[in-house]
């Protein structure tokens, strides 16, 4: 698996409004590191903040300006613009 493409397509997918799909990458045990206030830590959890993401920002744009690999784990470094017209 290319990480690297694997992460691009995530925010590619996010961009297109497509959170199932993105969804779908996330394995069945992933773990969200960031504290996401009274959603729990899990793929549920991490796919309910991105609806509610795009519920609040309906142009949101994320792109990846880096995304850095080493063996089987990657980051992004984001630059995420939107207009905020929801709760």
């Amino acid at each position: 698996m290319n990480l690297d493409a694997t992460m691009r397509r995530m925010y590619d997918l996010i961009n297109a409004g497509d959170i199932d799909g993105f969804g779908a990458l996330l394995a069945d045990d992933f773990v969200d590191h960031e504290e996401l206030p009274g959603l729990a830590p899990t793929k549920e959890g991490v796919v309910t903040f991105f609806r509610m993401y795009l519920a609040a920002f309906p142009d949101l744009r994320m792109v990846a300006e880096d995304v850095i690999v080493g063996g089987d784990k990657a980051v992004a470094r984001l630059r995420a613009t939107g207009t905020h017209t929801g709760a």
